[in-house]
């Protein structure tokens, strides 16, 4: 049982912490199937090992939160509307995949709210660290680092390169990123931490 818990557990953390970064260039679209194939794929595992663990112990327990009714009405919005009203489906599912990432954004919303406090923290932590890894790509393509490297893919070595394969979608995910590290920095108590996170906040 703590087996199951445990690599539930950091399986959610691989998610948050590879869902923003993750790329492959075998892909025609190196960044949008890479990022579903890791939400779909990690919360499809997640909830194989949570139905072993309900199953073995023979109880489910639930967290609830004060966000879950109007994240479920809108998952199910998106649900409904690509079943019964989306003309092309395969674009809402698979690419671009909006309803898919909207639906497994809710679910992993919904499994890390089963996770404890301190769990919770270090997922808020992993996901800051993702942020400083996504910044620090960023500014290594804008400064013109990555273009130095044959051995990267060649949509790797322009200016404009981001994980998150567009500006729009990186400013987003860096204005979300910001408050979640300000938050952090400002309950951390060990100095040391203080520090890489400070560090973290200026990349």
């Amino acid at each position: 049982m703590k087996i199951l818990e445990s690599l539930e557990k950091y399986l959610l953390y691989a998610i948050v912490f590879l869902l923003p970064i993750a790329f492959l260039p075998t892909f025609a679209n190196a960044f949008v199937p890479t990022k579903l194939a890791v939400l779909v794929f990690g919360i499809g595992l997640v909830l194989l090992i949570k139905s072993a663990r309900v199953i073995t112990s023979g109880k489910l327990e639930l967290s609830v939160g004060s966000f879950d009714f109007p994240v479920l009405l809108l998952a199910a919005a998106y649900l409904l509307s690509t079943i019964l009203r989306t003309p092309n489906k395969m674009d809402a599912l698979f690419i671009p995949g909006g309803a898919t990432a909207l639906i497994g954004g809710a679910l992993l919303y919904f499994l890390l709210n089963q996770l404890d406090k301190k769990s919770k923290e270090v997922a808020s932590m992993l996901f800051f660290f993702s942020g400083i890894v996504f910044s620090v790509l960023l500014l290594l393509a804008g400064t013109q680092v990555l273009s130095k490297i044959p051995q990267l893919p060649a949509f790797m070595r322009t200016v404009a390169f981001n994980p998150a394969g567009g500006f729009l979608p990186a400013a987003i995910f860096l204005a979300v990123t910001i408050p979640v590290g300000i938050g952090l920095l400002l309950r951390e108590r060990v100095s040391t931490r203080k520090i890489f996170l400070g560090a973290g906040m200026a990349v």
